[in-house]
């Protein structure tokens, strides 16, 4: 018995493990989710440029400039163009 007293008492004096700290910074909120300004912008921005295309008069302006093309093909090719020119460069 006087063994198992023994590995009782080393256990008790050995170290607690250190405290682990979290990575986690720039956390704004209580709640810990943080608010991307740039990406609501962009979000908004890109609200506008799909409102704007989806307008029946642009349909009308552009179907006189480019008969043979569908119109909803042709707003969504301006649309990705507008979208791969603002995420890369701005």
């Amino acid at each position: 018995m006087e063994n198992n007293e023994n590995l009782d008492i080393i256990m008790e004096d050995e170290p607690s493990p250190s405290p682990s700290i979290d990575g986690f910074s720039n956390m704004n909120n209580s709640n810990g989710f943080k608010l991307d300004v740039n990406l609501i912008l962009k979000a908004v921005f890109f609200g506008a440029v799909f409102y704007l295309l989806s307008i029946p008069e642009v349909y009308k302006i552009t179907k006189k400039c480019c008969k043979s093309v569908d119109g909803v093909l042709l707003h969504s090719i301006v649309f990705a163009l507008v979208y791969y020119v603002v995420v890369h460069f701005i």
